[in-house]
């Protein structure tokens, strides 16, 4: 059953943000001054006041090359981003850092409010940010707008709970324009605004005293309002089609791309205990379930399972692993909040802390090799980066500075036009090169693939156990 605790001191937040914000820096420090990727050459910019209007009927990206969306609010965090750190990228990583470190204190917050005690909350979210598949929130620059959009999400839940207790409807007015603003940030929000409803019927059902009918109201006004905002991305942009796999179909495919918070990709011993480890600890505290006398206590996991549910209905659109911060996040909530009932017994109550630093400590040594992806001597980045100056992309809209930057960067690798360009893709294809970095400025191909490739590719071949069609991930 939830427990209702008070808002906690100020003093205690600002503790956990800094230990958030010092976890993010300790496990990301080696790719700090990592060069600019891929997306982030063209998109953190400068923008003419005609683009930025613009993005509110149309793309946000006009060199066209990007999903497109309706994302005005992005489009204005990437100037303002420029206009502050222009070329520092070390800069945008803290900024990221800092963000991410923001979202996870406040939704520490909101589960503390719920009952879940503060060591365990606090390690289920050190667990997702250090997953895999969230690795790009701190080191892609352009992908920092994931831990904003978190940012939208706690702070209209914070709103929408004070609401409940004071019934002011100032309160409520705001958490809804909280939502909708997200929207304007990417449209994969979308799934916020059931989450906050989410959040105030749970509320709601630890706490009977508070009358139902606003709530059902405000969960009114929330579905009409992401109707309305899908309806208008649909007509906006009609020839974006949604993700032809169901519900069921994307499900697996989130379960097999975030199993174990890293991914299936074993690539050395350590990689299979940690991996294989965490598959018998998921489905031991699944099973375990069941095992639970006192049912009322499965509130919380069923909530975090049913949040887990809700948080990736986007992908009946798309499905990329970039945007895996809100699933990563409810299913370690889920772990943490079924861990957290060996707290009963004395030696239980370390039993928990035990398998959940195990968890931790794994995620952290995966992320340290997924993060050679982004090395500057790596194939993923030579090739990212390639693209937008001798292949598909070039002639995007890149400031000079960062262009001439990029030149002498690929140069340095013997890349000095088309002709080299192409050739360096094609010895990419034959995986001629190392898997680990050697002698500085000699080229190597990661072991982890930056966007859950190897994960994709084998749900792909699942779905062709049962269907003749391909499967639609992308």
């Amino acid at each position: 059953m939830f427990q209702h605790i008070k808002i906690p001191p100020k003093a205690t937040l600002i503790i956990i943000f800094f230990v958030f914000i010092f976890f993010g820096l300790l496990i990301s420090a080696r790719s700090l001054n990592y060069p600019f990727a891929w997306d982030d050459l063209h998109l953190i910019r400068p923008y003419s006041t005609e683009q930025i209007l613009g993005a509110f009927h149309g793309t946000y990206e006009p060199d066209t090359f990007e999903t497109p969306g309706i994302r005005p609010l992005t489009m204005l965090f990437n100037y303002s981003r420029y206009l502050l750190f222009g070329e520092n990228v070390i800069d945008y990583r803290i900024l990221a850092i800092i963000l991410e470190s923001l979202f996870f204190t406040l939704l520490t917050c909101i589960m503390h409010r719920f009952g879940m005690t503060w060591p365990y909350s606090i390690l289920a979210g050190l667990i997702s940010f250090s997953a895999r598949f969230n690795l790009q929130n701190a080191i892609w620059a352009t992908d920092s707008n994931h831990a904003l959009g978190g940012i939208f999400l706690c702070a209209s839940c914070l709103l929408l709970l004070r609401y409940l207790d004071t019934r002011r409807l100032s309160y409520l007015i705001f958490s809804w324009l909280g939502m909708v603003s997200s929207l304007l940030l990417r449209e994969d929000n979308l799934v916020i605004l059931p989450l906050v409803f989410v959040a105030g019927a749970c509320y709601w059902w630890g706490f009977r005293r508070i009358n139902l009918k606003p709530l059902i109201i405000f969960g009114m006004i929330c579905f009409l309002s992401a109707g309305a905002y899908y309806a208008y991305d649909i007509y906006i942009f009609p020839d974006i089609k949604s993700n032809s796999l169901n519900i069921l179909g994307y499900l697996l495919t989130v379960f097999m791309t975030i199993v174990g918070f890293s991914g299936l990709q074993i690539f050395n011993l350590w990689s299979k205990v940690i991996i294989y480890g965490w598959i018998l600890v998921f489905f031991a505290i699944s099973v375990s379930m069941l095992l639970v006398k006192d049912k009322k206590r499965l509130a919380f996991p069923l909530a975090m399972i049913l949040c887990l549910l809700v948080s990736c209905a986007f992908g009946l659109k798309t499905f990329r692993s970039n945007i895996l911060l809100f699933p990563l996040t409810f299913l370690a909530y889920y772990l943490a909040s079924m861990l957290s009932f060996l707290q009963d017994h004395k030696p239980g109550k370390w039993v928990g802390y035990g398998v959940l630093v195990f968890i931790l400590i794994g995620n952290v040594y995966i992320f340290s090799y997924a993060q050679q992806a982004y090395h500057p001597a790596s194939t993923y980045m030579i090739n990212w980066n390639g693209e937008y100056v001798y292949g598909d992309y070039a002639g995007a809209s890149v400031p000079e500075e960062r262009l001439a930057a990029e030149k002498q960067y690929l140069s340095s690798f013997g890349i000095k036009n088309e002709k080299d360009y192409l050739t360096f893709t094609k010895a990419i294809e034959h995986g001629i090169f190392l898997q680990a970095p050697g002698a500085p400025g000699e080229i190597f191909m990661p072991y982890l693939a930056p966007f859950g490739n190897y994960e994709r590719t084998i749900f792909a071949q699942f779905v062709s156990l049962f269907s003749n069609k391909k499967s639609s991930i992308q």
